[in-house]
């Protein structure tokens, strides 16, 4: 992960030295939750599954290339995305709660749009944000409590496989973002992000799983700005 941000901060520096782009190093907190069901064709009948909010940690870095001097720009960015899931199974014989760790590479191409609020001050900016990103790594980790006819607990843990086979999970995930935030004059910048993935990870016939929606807040500091206080 730091390798990724660090080589990205460095082509974005190297872009920045050309033109009036700048460079937005962010670091944030997802707060989503996973949607997923199963159909049973013979029933005719889909249980869906009743997944946890959860929390996860997003970082990386996103280009900011001006598209004119109307406030429109054009925002690739690079983003090493943790997404968390949690289910619980709780009957009469057991309890067991299961919790997954997907690792992404992902790649938003933020389309964005900001605005002075008075000169000098600070500037808001909303944006969408069609996003691919791929799987690089996972872990599933459980508990189960058994209840009857016997008490006891057993842990497991392993890590996630990604590829075609019926035991492994797709790596492709997309969706899109839309989103809200403020950047100070100094250059600090907070923003706010929902998402919502159109992919299916899952291999088994008849089943859906996704990684869901998110809400995202985000921390940044823009760099490469050649006139202070003048955003595009």
């Amino acid at each position: 992960m730091k390798r990724i941000v660090l080589l990205a901060s460095l082509f974005g520096v190297s872009l920045s030295s050309i033109a009036q782009v700048t460079v937005t190093p962010e670091v944030g907190y997802n707060f989503g939750k996973f949607y997923g069901f199963t159909y049973d064709p013979v029933a005719n009948v889909q249980y869906t599954e009743n997944y946890d909010w959860m929390w996860s940690p997003r970082a990386g870095i996103a280009l900011d290339i001006p598209l004119g001097k109307n406030g429109f720009s054009f925002e690739p960015g690079l983003y090493y995305n943790v997404r968390t899931a949690r289910i619980t199974t709780d009957i009469e014989e057991y309890k067991e709660t299961t919790t997954a760790g997907q690792n992404y590479v992902e790649l938003p191409i933020n389309l964005k749009y900001s605005w002075e609020v008075a000169r000098y001050t600070g500037k808001f900016m909303v944006q969408l944000s069609p996003y691919v990103a791929y799987a690089v790594a996972g872990n599933v980790s459980g508990k189960r409590v058994q209840k009857i006819p016997t008490s006891y607990t057993t842990t497991y843990t392993s890590e996630l496989e990604w590829g075609a086979q019926m035991h492994q999970l797709k790596p492709l995930d997309y969706g899109a973002y839309v989103g809200f935030g403020y950047q100070l004059q100094m250059g600090l910048q907070v923003r706010m992000i929902y998402g919502l993935s159109f992919a299916n990870f899952s291999n088994v016939p008849n089943t859906v799983a996704s990684t869901g929606s998110v809400f995202n807040l985000s921390v940044g500091y823009v760099l490469g700005r050649k006139i202070p206080g003048r955003f595009y």
